[in-house]
């Protein structure tokens, strides 16, 4: 198993698609044959629909159908090194599947990268163990409480109004 992390895109396409190249032709080289990618997809999640998953090839399609996935419909935008890399993987021959976590959120998504995991390890069969994780959304649940109050505490004082004027009171990007 190799996992690559991608933390933003390439200004240009030729670096991602460089990078997966030589990242898959190297798994490939070492006896890899299936490739998982994940990413996020700007979309509100319903109650019993969290993630996505996409494919190249038709009959791995069937199974993800037959095993309770749901494919991705058609036209959906799949960028930067999750698409890239199935791309490449196809005309590689390794197996590729993609998940994608649904998200209304440009910040951090711990429930849809929770599903997101939950899907991979479906696929891969491994049994994951989620206390870390959900020890880590509590974290993180904690310090968007404590940002909130802080940002009330700002607003509520009149000596930092005009610096707060037309900002709205969502939460950081990023903490962590």
């Amino acid at each position: 198993m190799v996992l690559a992390l991608g933390e933003q895109h390439q200004e240009m396409m030729g670096g991602e698609y460089e990078t997966c190249r030589v990242l898959l032709s190297f798994f490939k080289k070492v006896g890899g044959s299936k490739v998982i990618t994940v990413g996020g997809h700007m979309e509100p999640p319903r109650e019993n629909l969290r993630t996505y998953v996409f494919t190249s090839d038709a009959r791995i399609a069937a199974q993800l159908k037959t095993d309770g996935f749901t494919m991705a419909p058609a036209g959906t935008p799949i960028v930067g090194a999750a698409g890239i890399a199935l791309g490449l993987s196809r005309l590689l021959g390794l197996e590729g599947v993609g998940v994608l976590g649904l998200t209304n959120s440009e910040g951090p998504d711990l429930e849809a990268a929770k599903h997101v995991l939950m899907n991979v390890d479906t696929l891969l069969k491994l049994g994951l163990n989620y206390s870390k994780f959900e020890a880590e959304s509590d974290r993180w649940r904690r310090l968007q409480e404590q940002y909130q109050k802080g940002l009330h505490r700002l607003e509520e004082d009149q000596r930092f109004s005009p610096l707060l004027q037309g900002r709205g009171t969502e939460g950081p990007d990023y903490l962590g």
